[in-house]
């Protein structure tokens, strides 16, 4: 499979030997301190995948592994854009720290109208998308889409 620059054959086979040789890791939020309250923003779009059915007999097929296993809801399906402020960096913020970070969500809606939409004029187009194969790394997986536009 060409990667199109994204994740070459190497970088691919150097994280499958990591998973080979460590196994998969635990998220540290979840696996120590599922309550503790977390604060975080991503800039997400819906992703209509055009899946359904394959979609649909992955849910079943994971359903029956373990009742931890979670997976969205076809109609919850998203790409995250942009990791605005990571939740991982505030866990259990202070009044003050989520008084702060509350005050960001303004500024960082305007900078993306801003340099989005603002770009675009309300002339998107439709896209010619590519969903690569899903790369499995020792934290989760990543799946890429390119644009062949």
């Amino acid at each position: 499979m060409d990667y199109k620059g994204y994740i070459g054959r190497e970088k691919v086979a150097e994280l499958q030997r990591e998973i080979q040789e460590k196994g998969f890791q635990a998220d540290p939020i979840v696996a120590h301190s599922l309550d503790t309250p977390v604060y975080g923003l991503n800039l997400t779009i819906l992703w209509p995948l055009p899946l359904l059915g394959i979609y649909q007999n992955l849910i079943k097929a994971l359903a029956h592994l373990d009742d931890s296993v979670y997976v969205y809801p076809l109609s919850q399906t998203h790409v995250n854009l942009i990791t605005l402020v990571s939740f991982k960096m505030h866990q259990a913020p202070s009044p003050q720290e989520l008084k702060r970070l509350k005050k960001l969500i303004g500024p960082l809606t305007e900078l993306f109208y801003r340099y989005f939409f603002e770009q675009f004029n309300g002339n998107l187009t439709k896209c010619n998308v590519q969903i690569l194969p899903t790369v499995m790394v020792s934290r989760g997986a990543f799946g890429s889409i390119i644009n062949k536009s």
